[in-house]
C-alpha cells in the first residue's frame, strides 16, 4: 500500500522567512489547486509531505538559493518545531538527555519522519529521515533543514561555534561549497542510507553534571542509552554513567526502584540484541565481537545461562 505521510504545516515558516528577507512575494507562490502558499499554509495544521515538498521546491527556486534548507534552519524563535519539542529543549540539562527526549518525540513533527541515535566507530551519530521520497522536489531541502536543526540544537549545549566533523545526506546532490563550509573537514557525504550528524564521543562534552530523579521517564532515557551504545567496545554501567554525568549508584537505584539490578536489564539487551543479529545471519564470533565478548565459547556460555540455548540451538529453532 502506497504511504501518505503527513508533516506539521509550521516548517514551511523559515522557508518563508528566508525567501521574504531576500525581497521575494510568497503570495505569488501558486499551490496545487490554485491556492496561494500562504492560503495553503492558513488551511491546516498538517499537509501532506507531498505538498509541503512541492512548496519547499518552489521557495528554492523563488529565492534562487538551493541550499534555502541550510539558510532556513538559521532563524531562532520559528514556530517550525512542535510546542512539546520546544519545551523538551528548554528543560533538558544536558545534550544526551535532550537527544534522547528528541528521539522519542520525532513523530510530532510529522508521520513519517524519523529521528534516532546509533553509535558507530566511536562517533554518536544522529540519523534523520525525511517523509519525503528521495524523488521528491523538496528531499534535498528536507534533509538539510533537519541537519541543521539538529546542528543548531547541539550548539545549544556545546556553544555557537561548535560545528560537525562531517555531515552524511541521503540525497545525491552534489554539496554546494557553503553546505561543505558548514563543517570542520569541509565534506560532506552523499548518497548515504540515511542522513547524519556526528559527534566525536573522546571530545564532546554531551552530558552535564545533574541529578536524576527516580521516575519512569529518566529510566526510560536511561534504557534508550543503553540501547544506542549496547556494541559500544567500553560500555559498562561506568560508561552509561559517565555519559549522564551522574554516579553508578544514581542510576543503579533508578533500576532498583523497577524491581532489577543494571546488570540483570543489560543482560536481557545483550540476549535480545543476539537474537537480532543471529537471525540477520551473523556468525557466532561475529555477535560475540559486536557484543564485547572476549571469545566466542563466553557468549555461548552466557546464552546459555540466560536463554537455556546455544546460540546454533537459537538457530535451529530450540
Amino acid at each position: 500500500m502506497t504511504s501518505l505521510p503527513l508533516g506539521r504545516t509550521l516548517i514551511l515558516t523559515p522557508f518563508l522567512r528566508y525567501l521574504e528577507e531576500r525581497g521575494g512575494a510568497p503570495h505569488r507562490i501558486l499551490m496545487p489547486g490554485g491556492q496561494t502558499l500562504p492560503q495553503l499554509m492558513r488551511a491546516s495544521d498538517l499537509l501532506p509531505s507531498h505538498t509541503l515538498g512541492l512548496a519547499a521546491e518552489a521557495l528554492a527556486q523563488a529565492s534562487e538559493q538551493p541550499d534555502i534548507g541550510l539558510h532556513a534552519a538559521q532563524f531562532k524563535g520559528m514556530p517550525d518545531l512542535h510546542p512539546k519539542i520546544g519545551q523538551v529543549l528548554g528543560q533538558s540539562q544536558g545534550l544526551l538527555e535532550c537527544l534522547c527526549s528528541l528521539q522519542r518525540l520525532n513523530a510530532l513533527q510529522g508521520t513519517h519522519f524519523r529521528l534516532w541515535l546509533r553509535h558507530e566507530q566511536g562517533e554518536l551519530k544522529i540519523f534523520h529521515r525525511s517523509a519525503l521520497p528521495a524523488s521528491s522536489r523538496g528531499y534535498d531541502h528536507a534533509n538539510q533543514f533537519t541537519a541543521f536543526k539538529i546542528v543548531g540544537i547541539v550548539r545549544q549545549f556545546l556553544g555557537a561555534q561548535w560545528r560537525p566533523d562531517y555531515l552524511g545526506f541521503a540525497f545525491n546532490t552534489r554539496p554546494t561549497l557553503a553546505l561543505m563550509g558548514q563543517t570542520r573537514e569541509r565534506r560532506v557525504l552523499t548518497g548515504c542510507p540515511d542522513s547524519f550528524v556526528p559527534l566525536a564521543l573522546m571530545s564532546e562534552p554531551i552530558a552535564e553534571p545533574a541529578q536524576l530523579e527516580v521516575v519512569g521517564s529518566s529510566l526510560d532515557r536511561v534504557k534508550q542509552v543503553v540501547e544506542i551504545f549496547l556494541e559500544h567496545d567500553k560500555f559498562s554501567l561506568a560508561f552509561v554513567a559517565q555519559l549522564f554525568g551522574v554516579s553508578e549508584r544514581t542510576l543503579q537505584r533508578l533500576f532498583q526502584a523497577e524491581g532489577r539490578s543494571f546488570r540483570t536489564y543489560l543482560n536481557e539487551r545483550r540476549l535480545t540484541r543476539a537474537r537480532a543479529l543471529l537471525d540477520q545471519g551473523l556468525a557466532v564470533h561475529q555477535v560475540a565481537q559486536r557484543l564485547g565478548y572476549s571469545e566466542p565459547a563466553n557468549f555461548t556460555r552466557a546464552m546459555r545461562r540466560f536463554s537455556a540455548q546455544t546460540p546454533s540451538q537459537y538457530r535451529q529453532g530450540g
